[in-house]
């Protein structure tokens, strides 16, 4: 599926509550997200997506049938949650920030776009993502 076909299907998929310019944010932080990711994974890795926002990331690799979940503590707000309900009906991204995500699982890529920046504590934050990152 091209990145404009996948646009396509998404924007029907979303509440037509949502500002357009606020989808077209989140598409294109998606957009850029992929740019940044697609060269570095194999469907056999396991994908962790950092500050996933709506979910379009993790959306988009699931479809293509790579191994994928995510997190964000923003899915509080209700346009951010309701994409995220629209497109991700399996609830692959969980609300949540990284102090309180809990897996048993260990990941190939944990992927952070946008994110760093944001955290209060990034230095605590990257050694507890350390941790459920795959040795290998």
């Amino acid at each position: 599926m091209t990145l404009s076909n996948y646009r396509e299907e998404i924007t029907s998929q979303i509440p037509d509550s949502i500002p357009d310019e606020y989808l077209d944010s989140y598409f294109n932080s998606f957009f850029h997200s992929y740019a940044e990711i697609e060269h570095l994974i194999s469907y056999s890795d396991e994908i962790l997506d950092v500050g996933s926002g709506a979910g379009f990331l993790v959306n988009y690799l699931l479809s293509q049938g790579y191994k994928v979940e995510g997190f964000d503590n923003y899915l509080y707000n209700p346009h951010t949650r309701a994409i995220n309900r629209a497109i991700n009906s399996k609830e692959e991204v969980k609300n949540c920030d990284i102090a309180d995500f809990q897996t048993e699982k260990k990941f190939d890529v944990i992927f952070l776009h946008n994110v760093i920046e944001h955290l209060d504590n990034w230095e605590e934050s990257i050694l507890s993502l350390n941790k459920i990152l795959n040795p290998k």
